[in-house]
């Protein structure tokens, strides 16, 4: 089975998520897995495909603006509307490139549910 994942680049959105796509890709599932520079070492090592999404600019290189999101709801809001809407064309392109059986987006990695 080929498995589209999307994940934000948080550790604990991401990490917790790296258990399951380490079973999925030992029981020989190909995992594809959405996400940021910061990860691809830990995606790699649980056998996923890793497909950068970092080049857009979701303004979080800015330490304060990394603390804004948790505090800030409208901050918040704004990044995750920048950010589906910078990933949009490119995670749908590659989506039907890979033609998953499976979708996986987290609870915060909207791009993920639109494809």
């Amino acid at each position: 089975m080929k498995i589209a994942w999307f994940c934000i680049p948080a550790h604990g959105h991401t990490n917790p998520a790296l258990g399951v796509v380490r079973e999925l890709t030992s029981a020989g599932h190909r995992v594809y897995f959405f996400s940021f520079e910061m990860f691809r070492e830990k995606i790699e090592q649980a056998g996923a495909t890793f497909i950068g999404c970092d080049g857009y600019d979701f303004e979080m290189e800015d330490k304060g603006n990394a603390d804004r999101v948790g505090k800030d709801k409208v901050f918040a809001t704004e990044l995750l509307v920048s950010s589906t809407l910078a990933l949009d064309e490119m995670t749908t392109k590659k989506v039907e490139e890979i033609n998953p059986d499976l979708v996986v987006s987290d609870s915060v990695a909207f791009w993920g549910k639109l494809v």
